[in-house]
């Protein structure tokens, strides 16, 4: 998958284009394969020998992430029609399951993949279900024989409120404790699945805008928070490797935070990581728990009301359709506010999928728009001299749909 972003970013790098779609050729055969099985449920898969693999777990929401791989291989190369199908056919397994299954943080890719194929193909795929499955307690792995109690499993999550005297509300992570050991006191939250559900859930609301409050109030409690994973937000005796963060960089941050500190058991947040907790490694600050950090740096901006965030829908929605930039607002405030975008000089209309509204039919230069309390808006904006039309449940702008599931106002 994160090659594939790495495709439509630079697509003029021949070679890792077609690395990438030798790879989406060969996952869309194991799918294949899998689907022949009627389960997605396996810790991985054996390349060479052609057989689902389970050791010590199982990973269910896998399921998501080829249904998300193989959508964006479909939208780039349409002529494969393996893509299609075998993206469906995740997607129908997925969306099958009765309970949740979320492992890590694949489903968060699953709501994105479900919303645009109800949004393109007319398909009713149960959007809220997977959804619900991103932020609901899991106990998938509590299933696996390494896990001490197998009936409750680890409930991967999300926490709520505070651990000690800072919020984390919102963090990916067992948030409740799942993950308690020894040497891992309380819950145990994580950089790189959060930053990872932001890719696709932000770009999933344009096609199903029934997330929109949901996932704005997420991203501006998730933003707030994701901070605590970098050395220089919190005091050093809040986290496992200061001293080397402070002799030679804070850019690079930790694996995860701990609700306590998993030497003295005093209240967190703690920020440490799996190396040094399961003797494997020296230090618990990596680059690899920070990849996708970019994500909130692109697709995030201030705007002039504090505390509210503009965030582009567009930004992650790789090989997508031609569309609107469309902007995510959410008001965490108990009173409306004011919120102004830019729009620049050419003559905008600007359409509020939420509401179902026009903001402006020719704005220019900038736009106020007022937001009620704990609501969303999603601001799409259209050139003015282009004329919109409600057809078939959509608006249409020419032929691109501005928005997919609107209510002509």
């Amino acid at each position: 998958m994160f090659i594939g972003a790495l495709v439509a970013e630079y697509p003029g790098e021949q070679s890792l284009v077609e690395k990438w779609h030798e790879s989406c050729r060969s996952w869309a055969a194991v799918s294949l394969k899998l689907w022949q099985l009627n389960d997605y449920n396996f810790q991985a898969y054996d390349l060479r020998k052609k057989i689902a693999v389970v050791q010590d777990w199982r990973e269910p929401d896998s399921a998501a992430t080829f249904a998300f791989l193989l959508q964006m291989a479909s939208a780039k190369w349409p002529e494969e029609k393996l893509f299609f199908y075998e993206s469906r056919h995740a997607l129908n397994w997925l969306c099958a399951q009765e309970h949740n299954i979320n492992y890590d943080y694949f489903p968060a890719y699953g709501v994105y993949a479900a919303a645009r194929c109800n949004a393109e193909q007319g398909t009713r795929y149960d959007v809220g279900k997977v959804f619900g499955w991103c932020f609901e307690d899991s106990a998938v792995r509590g299933i696996g024989p390494h896990q001490k109690d197998t009936s409750k499993g680890d409930r991967y999550g999300t926490p709520s409120g505070r651990w000690g005297e800072h919020d984390v509300a919102e963090l990916i992570g067992a948030g409740h404790g799942g993950l308690s050991t020894t040497k891992m006191r309380g819950g145990y939250v994580f950089a790189m699945e959060t930053f990872a559900y932001a890719w696709p859930l932000v770009a999933a609301t344009r096609y199903d805008n029934r997330l929109a409050r949901s996932v704005g109030k997420w991203m501006h409690a998730a933003v707030h928070s994701a901070r605590l994973f970098y050395p220089d937000q919190l005091p050093p005796e809040k986290q496992s490797d200061w001293a080397w963060a402070s002799r030679y960089t804070t850019a690079i941050l930790y694996e995860g935070l701990m609700e306590r500190n998993n030497h003295t058991g005093e209240p967190g947040p703690f920020a440490s990581g799996d190396p040094s907790n399961q003797d494997w490694g020296p230090i618990n600050l990596g680059i690899y728990s920070g990849e996708l950090s970019g994500i909130f740096g692109a697709i995030v901006k201030p705007t002039n009301v504090p505390g509210v965030l503009a965030i582009d829908t567009n930004r992650t929605d790789y090989f997508s359709k031609p569309s609107f930039p469309t902007t995510l607002l959410y008001n965490p405030h108990t009173t409306a506010v004011k919120v102004k975008l830019p729009v620049g000089e050419k003559p905008m209309r600007v359409w509020d999928a939420v509401g179902n509204a026009w903001l402006g039919e020719a704005a220019t230069h900038e736009i106020e728009i007022t937001i009620a309390p704990d609501a969303a808006v999603l601001a799409t904006f259209i050139p003015a001299e282009q004329k919109p039309r409600f057809e078939h449940g959509r608006l249409y702008v020419g032929n691109v749909a501005a928005d997919y599931s609107p209510s002509p106002p």
